[in-house]
């Protein structure tokens, strides 16, 4: 506590004579004592004035207290949510690769009324292109105000971009080209209910496609405390794990992989939905600020389209690639004859496009000169999110050989225990080809839990020299190569 930085005009505003209940206010603490709201008010006096900075202070018998609101637009709570948040994630999916596969659990009621609520709701239009609905478990009319979070958000990113001029003609056409491919639209007026969402870039410095991608976060809490995310039901997983996939992968002599040309974008949002969907943008701060609806689905529901289109499907082999063979947006696809390989990869692209799910960046590991597959790539890094990892999977075609990507920077001036777990998620190794190097790793978690360290707190010193000792052997791993076809010429389908 507090939750925002004062500033220290607040401090001095306080009279002399005043005896504050905690002369340390301004700092960030932990919380000594919690009071019950039946004990609150016996411990209120009469005295209290306004101080001119904006809060009150109120006289208790502990002591002056300060309370009410401080007009500072400094906010640390919203940094802090979305970091921990993505180590938490970074990190269950480092103990999930590490887990053999599990059975399919059953599934939920929430689950099953997702499903019925997609089976019942998607349409597909004139095109072919997916409609679908947001499958809402409570009415959007719980929605409060966002347009002002919103507001504050969105002027302190456009700050960020002002500093950084690459960033911001990134940032701008990639929101160009959102607009010119109708995947938004600008409007003058909207209903209520609605939700603004909040976004942020993130910069892919070796992506082929785009450097830059604009996130929309859906997680924000409205003015009655809930999101848009708190509002939808949660559907169960419709792909194959990614252990089983990257198996199947090694089975065969021909191998070929594809990605969805912006999956998400692909479906369509119900039209009396998409003010649930609106953000602000403007391309210069002079300009007023404009809203956008965005006229597709931004997270969520494109792989169940995928499901949908292999179940009305009549090709067995293009189902099974469909439903097996598909991890997020990527195709991973073998066999061991060239020419079925080359006419499955047809066939599934056909039956991709008839619902606008265009599929590019064609990787094989044999010469294909067939003029179907034009937009072609070198290599592929395997796993979501690939660039963004301290270790990564990738496969050279040419040589048809996998290899490990390292991005390890050691240069860390305090290692501390949010360092090293930060670094250790972002490991990625479905295969666990290098488990007796992760295991170095895990030991080093192991320690840092039993030593019950705060997050932030420089490791002893000899585990910091462990871990340094450690970062500076994944460079090494770079040079390592693995024969990706493991299975002779059998086929496994």
């Amino acid at each position: 506590m507090p939750r925002v930085l004062c500033k220290q005009s607040v401090h001095n505003d306080i009279p002399d004579g005043i005896v504050l209940a905690d002369p340390e206010f301004l700092d960030f603490k932990t919380i000594d004592i919690l009071i019950g709201a039946d004990k609150f008010w016996d411990l209120l006096n009469d005295g209290k004035f306004r101080l001119k900075t904006g809060p009150y202070l109120q006289s208790t018998k502990l002591g002056w207290i300060i309370s009410g609101p401080i007009y500072n637009s400094h906010s640390s709570g919203g940094i802090q949510c979305n970091f921990t948040q993505s180590i938490d994630r970074q990190l269950r999916q480092f103990w999930e690769l590490e887990e053999l596969p599990r059975a399919s659990d059953t599934r939920t009621d929430e689950e099953r009324a997702c499903e019925d609520h997609f089976v019942n709701t998607t349409t597909r239009n004139s095109d072919g292109r997916f409609c679908v609905r947001i499958p809402m478990k409570k009415p959007a009319t719980t929605l409060g105000d966002t347009y002002f979070q919103a507001e504050r958000r969105f002027l302190a990113l456009e700050k960020r971009l002002q500093r950084s001029p690459q960033h911001k003609a990134l940032y701008s056409d990639f929101l160009h080209e959102y607009e010119r491919l109708g995947h938004m639209t600008r409007v003058n007026d909207y209903a209520y209910p609605n939700y603004f969402l909040t976004h942020h870039g993130v910069f892919r410095e070796h992506s082929t496609s785009t450097r830059l991608r604009v996130v929309f976060e859906a997680n924000q809490p409205s003015s009655t405390g809930v999101s848009i995310n708190d509002l939808q039901m949660v559907g169960s997983p419709v792909q194959g794990d990614l252990f089983s996939i990257l198996l199947r992968f090694r089975q065969h002599k021909y191998v070929a992989c594809a990605d969805i040309e912006k999956m998400y974008r692909q479906c369509l949002v119900a039209e009396d939905q998409r003010d649930l969907q609106l953000i602000l943008w403007r391309d210069d701060p002079s300009l007023p600020l404009g809203v956008y609806r965005l006229n597709t689905i931004t997270y969520g529901m494109a792989s169940s389209c995928l499901k949908q289109l292999a179940a009305e499907c009549n090709d067995p082999d293009v189902q099974r690639v469909i439903n097996e063979h598909f991890y997020v947006d990527d195709m991973i696809v073998g066999l061991d004859d060239k020419e079925q390989l080359i006419r499955l990869c047809k066939n599934t692209a056909a039956t991709l496009q008839s619902g606008c799910f265009p599929l590019r960046k064609w990787i094989f590991n044999f010469d294909n000169e067939d003029a179907s597959f034009s937009e072609t790539s070198k290599q592929l890094s395997l796993g979501e999110n690939a660039q963004s990892k301290t270790l990564g999977l990738g496969w050279f075609n040419s040589a048809d050989e996998l290899h490990f990507s390292t991005q390890v920077k050691g240069d860390d001036e305090v290692i501390t225990k949010r360092t090293i777990l930060s670094k250790t998620s972002q490991i990625f190794d479905a295969l666990g080809f290098l488990s007796p190097v992760i295991i170095s790793a895990k030991i080093l978690l192991q320690k840092l839990w039993l030593l019950k360290l705060d997050w932030n707190n420089a490791v002893p010193s000899d585990i910091a020299r462990l871990w340094s000792r450690f970062v500076t052997s994944l460079s090494s791993l770079g040079r390592i190569r693995i024969p990706r076809c493991s299975m002779g010429s059998r086929r496994v389908f």
